[in-house]
């Protein structure tokens, strides 16, 4: 009979075999040091848990950049929530990148990871502080847009109102990156220039300020989207009482703006009171940088299916086919939802150049009825009108 591939052990229930304890030597070759087996797994778990969290938030964020560059005009580059957008996405990106190689390196060394022996290892340390510095331009771009975005959508609000909602959003925006300022300083200081001797009071310390970065974070970005959505919210329904219903671009801004507000309040709350250590409490600011420009594109998209089936429709109203209307230049007059710059406001400041260009326009199409009315009347031009218009003589 062949010999069995693998030995059938004997249990002991007395014995726990994955917390028995491990001798290694320090590095002076002499003196032992006793680890736990148990400390093995808590390192691949913590290796697993932010490989699998940054590739994808680096994943989604070079994904999502790529759209974005291909989607957006030319013209619409130019705008700064445009740069802070692409730009946060593309700092995620990269510091996912140094996230991989950092996994891969020293510091993720199970002897040098127990016995806290990182002494040469100085370009690792760079890579590590470069990551942080990223984490925290990502916290700026990201507030910077939020605060750009609804000092925007609130241009139009009385003075007062206006100050009081960019000075609050403001101060929030201060307080966050100077935590997340602070924060970083620490983590160089302490955890990566100094990580042999730092103590465990320091450690306790960078926590401290990691949760408070984080809950400030979430604060600011609930407070920010919860004007967004509310002014948004206003505009809608107003909209709905002058009975345009549609779901156009301000309705897709307010649901993703719900998006964003909610989906960083849940990574936060299972983070700190959910699941334990597992690397995904920098989601939080990734799931705002994906959100915010995921909600322009598609508010662009749908606004320019609006202008489009308006400029179809437009020549059956004065009885000209496409061909026609397209040799006329194809001018007219049509009111979006978004302005030129794509950029949704709720109760537009041009509002007023509207409706004067909507009775301007209506004018214009009645002297153009009439004049086609008197053509058709001499049999001229063999011009059909589709529709029956009355035709006033003052």
């Amino acid at each position: 009979m062949a010999a069995s591939m693998s030995p059938v052990w004997r249990n002991n229930v007395t014995f726990d075999p994955f917390t028995q304890p491990i001798t290694l030597l320090a590095p002076d070759g002499t003196t032992p040091v006793t680890v736990s087996l148990a400390d093995v797994m808590v390192l691949q778990r913590t290796a697993s848990y932010q490989n699998i969290s940054q590739g994808v938030q680096t994943g989604a964020a070079s994904i999502l950049l790529l759209a974005l560059l291909l989607i957006t005009g030319k013209e619409k580059r130019r705008s700064h929530v445009f740069i802070f957008n692409a730009l946060a996405l593309l700092l995620i990106a990269i510091r996912g990148i140094l996230s991989f190689v950092l996994c891969t390196g020293p510091l993720f060394n199970f002897y040098r990871w127990e016995l806290m022996y990182y002494g040469d290892i100085g370009g690792t340390k760079s890579i590590s502080a470069a990551g942080e510095v990223l984490s925290f331009l990502i916290t700026v771009t990201i507030e910077i847009s939020l605060a750009m975005q609804v000092r925007i959508v609130c241009c139009n609000l009385a003075t007062f109102k206006r100050v009081a909602i960019n000075i609050t959003n403001g101060i929030g925006a201060f307080v966050v990156c100077g935590l997340r300022f602070a924060l970083m300083v620490l983590n160089i200081t302490w955890g990566i220039v100094g990580l042999e001797t730092s103590t465990r009071s320091q450690f306790d310390t960078i926590s401290t300020f990691a949760s408070a970065t984080n809950i400030a974070l979430v604060i600011s970005i609930g407070i920010s989207t919860i004007i967004f959505c509310a002014k948004l919210g206003f505009a809608i329904r107003s909209r709905r009482s002058l009975g345009m219903k549609q779901f156009g671009p301000m309705q897709i801004i307010f649901v993703m703006g719900c998006q964003t507000m909610i989906g960083p309040l849940i990574f936060t709350i299972v983070t700190y009171w959910g699941v334990k250590n597992v690397q995904i409490s920098s989601a939080s600011a990734t799931l705002v940088a994906l959100f915010l420009p995921l909600s322009a594109i598609w508010a662009s998209a749908n606004s320019a299916n609006s202008a489009s089936r308006r400029a179809a429709d437009m020549p059956s109203r004065i009885g000209l086919g496409g061909s026609d209307f397209a040799k006329a230049g194809g001018k007219g007059s049509y009111y979006t939802d978004t302005d030129t710059t794509g950029t949704l406001v709720g109760d537009s400041p041009r509002k007023g150049h509207f409706e004067a260009s909507e009775r301007e326009g209506e004018r214009e199409r009645d002297l153009e009825m009439q004049e086609l009315g008197r053509e058709r009347d001499r049999g001229v031009g063999g011009v059909q009108v589709e529709r029956a218009y009355s035709v006033r003589c003052d």
